[in-house]
């Protein structure tokens, strides 16, 4: 009780008031089908960029060689695209007004080690809508990160640790609504990058995430932390462009589990309450919970992420792994307002090496076949 108390405590005094942002960045698409939830459970090849008190319990050398994730729109909204006339003229745009376009891609590899690890990634995402019938307007939002995480872990007792995690990133892109000339050079020449050359806004930002874990040793039973990303904000220093890209808002995020380890089937319980700090943002689109059902070589998820249902899978074929999430985002400013459904997919090859120089698959929790922790 006394060392539950201490996440309590912090969060005591951490309170203020802070503006909402729409994308956060570096959640795996594993946790997506789990209605969000990645804090508690992290496997070794998330745990520099999502929750570094973990690099304590870390008994192997692990490489992940790479992680490959795409993004598109959920099926719903593809369906509705496909009946949608080829947007071959400005009069097809007419087709098109408030109907949203996401896609996005995730890269990464990364190392970890016991007290360790680090992580190299790029990833973006571009979000874009036609509005205002009368004068034709193109909403673009675009933000293309790339950079390291290193990061750190110290024991603070049995079953406390704490994390800290230092990245640099170099930042393209931010939002911009782009005009009718704009429009009609898109449609007539079909180049993605009449749409690009409007984003010119790039710069280098450095941050520190700060985490805290109860958690027992044999990684069974309840689980606690307490994850600061972002702390303070991360900002981005002009290096092209008229000025610098949107800054990254903290994000403190109350993460708590429950792990059970049973003959044949492993299952796993988690519920996150993020962007505290954030008083604009209402309490149901902080709210996220989800289970995870393990079997030999498949993994099966579902939960709720911000009053919405997600569903997930992952499949383990030892060193390569396949994941899957359908879910859903609140864009609005309350839970209800503007729903989007997206669709990711991962692809990732990652195997560890134990003290007696075994190597191991990657995955993130025993296997019956082979198990590890």
């Amino acid at each position: 009780m006394m060392k539950l108390s201490i996440f309590l405590l912090i969060l005591s005094f951490t309170l203020s008031l802070k503006a909402r942002s729409i994308y956060e960045y570096q959640r795996p698409i594993w946790a997506m089908g789990m209605g969000g939830v990645y804090t508690p459970f992290p496997r070794d090849a998330d745990m520099p960029t999502t929750n570094a008190a973990y690099l304590r319990y870390s008994k192997e050398i692990h490489l992940e060689l790479f992680n490959v994730g795409l993004g598109a729109p959920g099926l719903n909204t593809i369906r509705d695209f496909q009946r949608l006339p080829p947007l071959k003229t400005v009069s097809d745009v007419n087709s098109y007004y408030g109907k949203t376009l996401w896609t996005g891609f995730d890269g990464r590899a990364s190392f970890t080690a016991p007290y360790f690890g680090m992580s190299v990634y790029n990833n973006f995402f571009i979000r874009s809508y036609f509005t205002n019938p009368l004068v034709p307007q193109w909403y673009v939002n675009y933000i293309n990160d790339y950079g390291l995480t290193v990061a750190g872990a110290a024991a603070l007792g049995p079953d406390v640790s704490v994390g800290l995690a230092v990245k640099k990133i170099n930042r393209w892109g931010g939002e911009n609504t782009l005009g009718f000339n704009i429009i009609d050079q898109y449609i007539s020449t079909q180049n993605s990058n009449v749409i690009l050359d409007q984003f010119q806004n790039k710069g280098v930002g450095y941050g520190m995430d700060v985490s805290l874990l109860y958690r027992s040793e044999d990684g069974t039973g309840p689980i606690a932390t307490l994850v600061w990303k972002d702390l303070g904000s991360t900002a981005f220093q002009k290096t092209a462009g008229a000025t610098s890209p949107p800054h990254i808002p903290d994000n403190l995020i109350l993460g708590a589990g429950y792990v059970f380890d049973g003959p044949g089937v492993d299952a796993k319980m988690g519920f996150e309450y993020r962007s505290i700090r954030n008083l604009h943002m209402q309490l149901g689109e902080k709210l996220h919970a989800g289970v995870e059902l393990s079997l030999p070589l498949i993994d099966l998820r579902c939960g709720i992420s911000q009053g919405y249902m997600t569903y997930g899978f992952g499949l383990d074929l030892f060193f390569l792994r396949l994941e899957a999430a359908q879910f859903t985002e609140e864009m609005g400013y309350y839970p209800g307002q503007s729903p989007e459904q997206h669709l990711q997919v991962a692809l990732s090859v990652d195997l560890s090496v134990d003290a007696d120089f075994n190597i191991t698959n990657g995955s993130g929790k025993r296997r019956k076949l082979k198990q590890r922790r």
